[in-house]
């Protein structure tokens, strides 16, 4: 799972079985508001495994609701700070606590204990049978077990235990079960999910002007968005960058391309890289993998599109495929590969990495 950029921040990245969870986030920072979602069928991530590859928006901007489903995924966990935790899942222990009444003039003896619910019956007889308890005592450690209550969903629990006990000489202890039913969860209205509703109906005036002579008033209101920079910039204050070459010694943070198509003769940087083939279509599939093999960029990719890479190392590897459509979504035509290139990518003067630099069909 990546951020909509393409793999520059990955939020999860493991082996996940049907019906298991798994947690996307970055801590402690918000996570972005688009995301990509990219299952493949093993550990190896290449595209000729690829299963699913989706996008959705996961910002609170657009209505996001616990259940929704995203292809294979389904949203059970969103944490914000305004709302804090909300889960569709409660797990809940519960306690059988065993015990003879201070009445009793014998030790009582365990038989078996069973507990039967609505998410399973629970046997504890193993771990149970031939313990005594004397007057007035209790079985100690309690017998515990757990269960995941689904609190999307009005649920009626129940819990039925049946105690088997006898004393020294063999008769059955008498009082040897328990009931136990509660209610869980409330119902979703049955809208969700819906669309955002709607504005107010507005009244015609009244009576309707005649639109031959009335005259109309129109105001044009423009608003300036700066979309890169981290929001340190605005529309009043962008200037001309501090430094166009990267020479810290070390490794970038992050760097940003774009897709601008081009043969590897019209490169204009002057590192001297690997680089074959030509990739002028308009829309292509590229691939960016560090030299760690962190996945950088993998997705379809038009012409004039800025990808934001993190995880950045000492150098990356860039394929760029036709974008082949089988009939059943999009996948790279990796028989076909248009522009393969390896360059260097820490800040040192071999690299000699500066801004509007191009290799081959980036810039």
């Amino acid at each position: 799972v990546t951020d909509i950029k393409g793999g520059s921040i990955i939020y999860h990245a493991d082996t996940v079985a049907v019906g298991g969870e798994y947690t996307v986030s970055d801590e402690p920072f918000e996570v972005e508001a688009n995301m990509n979602i990219t299952i493949y069928s093993g550990s190896l991530t290449l595209p000729q495994f690829m299963l699913q590859t989706l996008v959705f928006h996961s910002s609170c901007s657009q209505n996001l609701f616990l259940k929704d489903r995203f292809g294979a995924s389904q949203l059970v966990v969103f944490v914000n700070e305004q709302q804090g935790v909300s889960t569709c899942f409660f797990n809940a222990t519960f306690t059988l606590n065993i015990a003879s009444r201070p009445e009793s003039i014998a030790l009582a003896r365990i038989n078996s204990l069973v507990s039967t619910t609505n998410y399973g019956t629970f046997n504890f007889t193993d771990q149970v049978f031939d313990a005594t308890i004397g007057p007035g005592q209790t079985l100690s450690p309690a017998p515990t077990f757990d269960v995941v209550i689904d609190l999307t969903v009005v649920t009626n629990n129940i819990v039925f235990t049946i105690l088997s006990a006898r004393n020294p000489v063999g008769n059955l202890c008498n009082g040897a079960t328990d009931f136990l039913s509660f209610t869980t969860g409330l119902a979703l209205p049955p809208n969700v999910p819906t669309r955002a509703p709607t504005g107010a109906p507005t009244r015609t005036p009244v009576p309707t002007p005649d639109p031959e002579f009335t005259s109309c008033e129109i105001q044009p209101i423009v608003d300036c968005d700066v979309t890169n920079g981290g929001g340190l910039l605005g529309c009043n204050n962008i200037g001309r960058p501090l430094d166009t070459r990267c020479l810290t010694g070390g490794l970038p943070r992050e760097l940003e391309f774009i897709y601008r198509g081009g043969d590897c003769a019209s490169s204009t940087t002057s590192q001297t890289f690997e680089c074959t083939g030509d990739a002028n279509l308009d829309e292509v599939w590229i691939v960016i993998v560090s030299e760690s093999q962190n996945i950088l960029w993998n997705r379809i990719t038009t012409r004039g599109t800025f990808m934001d890479l993190r995880g950045v190392d000492d150098s990356m590897t860039v394929d760029i495929y036709p974008v082949l459509d089988t009939g059943s979504g999009f996948r790279p035509d990796t028989d076909n590969i248009l522009q393969r290139m390896v360059f260097a990518t820490n800040c040192t003067a071999t690299s000699d990495l500066n801004l509007l630099d191009t290799f081959g069909a980036l810039e």
